[in-house]
């Protein structure tokens, strides 16, 4: 049995165990090559059989496998989207608290965040025991560009190294679908991330430009 598949049974016995699943992020494997993360929507409640089956395959492996180092598993996040207004303070106050001390602070770039398109934005939050670990603002078309756009992307200091960027990513990506009704999405990446976008169908559609000092590149994904 090869590493890839045994976690794979690992995460599966996980994922019949969690309470009110909606989806499960599986990792992606430092030793596993080329290893892309893995979306899963929620199964079927299993029958004893499955449970007990699937319990003793993952600790065989588990066991078999004592030599390789499991990643924590990911945090299910509650989602909420919300237009401007409807945001109430707390939450206002928790989104522009996560943006300042990752775009601003962390990333040592003095910039003036609050640049009045929050007002026609819808606000993406992800939450775990009512903590904001994720965030994004969506961006309907004509405002930033002709298409949607997705900006303001972060997650939370304290949950990095857990998935919740791609988590997020794929819950921004459904909401515009469903909110704008519009599968054509472009945005302003940072160039370090261009290989991250890559992976959710965007291409790059702009040669380099600083935007705040710092190397962008517009990527796209364009309509199905």
């Amino acid at each position: 049995m090869n590493p890839a598949t045994a976690i794979s049974n690992i995460r599966i016995f996980k994922m019949f165990l969690s309470v009110n699943l909606q989806l499960v992020i599986v990792r992606k494997y430092r030793f596993i090559p080329n290893k892309e993360m893995l979306y899963f929507r929620a199964m079927p409640k299993p029958d004893h059989f499955q449970i007990a089956f699937i319990y003793i395959l993952a600790h065989y492996h588990i066991l078999k496998l004592s030599n390789y180092q499991i990643p924590k598993f990911t945090p299910l996040l509650s989602w909420t989207c919300k237009e401007f207004e409807k945001l109430d303070l707390h939450e206002l106050y928790d989104i522009l608290h996560l943006r300042n001390a990752v775009f601003i602070v962390e990333q040592n770039c003095p910039y003036q965040d609050c640049d009045h398109k929050d007002f026609r934005a819808l606000h993406l939050m992800g939450k775990e025991n009512g903590k904001l670990l994720a965030y994004a603002r969506l961006i309907p078309p004509g405002i930033s560009y002709r298409e949607s756009s997705i900006g303001r992307v972060v997650s939370s200091p304290d949950a990095r190294g857990k998935g919740l960027g791609k988590q997020l990513m794929w819950e921004c990506i459904q909401q515009i679908e469903k909110k704008f009704h519009s599968n054509s999405i472009r945005i302003g990446a940072q160039l370090y991330l261009e290989h991250f976008y890559t992976t959710f169908g965007f291409i790059r559609d702009s040669d380099v430009y600083l935007e705040d000092n710092i190397p962008h590149v517009e990527m796209l994904i364009k309509p199905k």
